[in-house]
């Protein structure tokens, strides 16, 4: 039993409205639900993988992803006509081997210094990124972090969407463009959401 703050009469545990007075009860049954909605959403705040929030290790993870896909992710293949210069070509064209090709390419004389810089940088930026992400995910102390990542997947997703129109040119050549640009983007929009998840609601970071 307990007493309403109201009239002071004594009424039943299970009374949302006190019987006497009308007086809204504050009991542990009404109350409940709220801190059941309370508990849900900051199960997420406090959860930790490896030592470090969740938010955290999700930038650890996304980065290291863009510092691999320098070496893995494929944004063209070469297909149809253009398996008779496979022996010249790389049958896959991730940014790794895009660098060569256009070192190659310069080589012959078929491409100008600029180019090479320029096709370098760009494809050289989503390790680089990759590489800031995760040391943010590693040392992030205050959200200033977190929105740096923010930034940094923003920027990632703006260099994938010109590698991949960058791939398009090279159709001339045999190549088909691959999912590799796409996924490219996706993991740039997952990086952003990680991080601004930790910018809201990460309270392991100081303001």
């Amino acid at each position: 039993m307990m007493y309403c703050e109201n009239c002071g009469k004594q009424i039943s545990d299970d009374a949302n409205v006190c019987p006497y007075c009308g007086q809204p009860t504050s009991s542990p049954a009404a109350a409940s639900p709220i801190a059941h909605a309370s508990f849900s959403a900051g199960s997420l705040q406090n959860k930790t993988v490896a030592g470090m929030s969740i938010f955290r290790f999700a930038l650890c993870l996304f980065g290291a992803l863009h510092v691999l896909g320098f070496f893995f992710l494929s944004y063209a293949k070469l297909s149809g006509a253009g398996w008779l210069l496979s022996s010249v070509l790389p049958k896959k064209m991730t940014a790794l081997s895009y660098i060569s090709f256009t070192f190659d390419m310069a080589e012959m004389g078929l491409a100008d210094g600029g180019t090479v810089i320029l096709n370098t940088v760009v494809c050289l930026l989503p390790m680089l990124v990759g590489l800031l992400v995760l040391k943010n995910g590693i040392t992030c102390k205050n959200k200033k972090r977190y929105l740096h990542s923010v930034i940094l997947g923003v920027v990632a997703l703006l260099i994938y969407m010109l590698l991949g129109a960058s791939m398009a040119s090279c159709e001339s050549a045999g190549y088909d463009l691959t999912s590799g640009a796409v996924l490219g983007c996706l993991l740039s929009v997952l990086t952003a959401a990680a991080a601004a998840g930790g910018f809201m609601m990460d309270p392991s970071v100081k303001q």
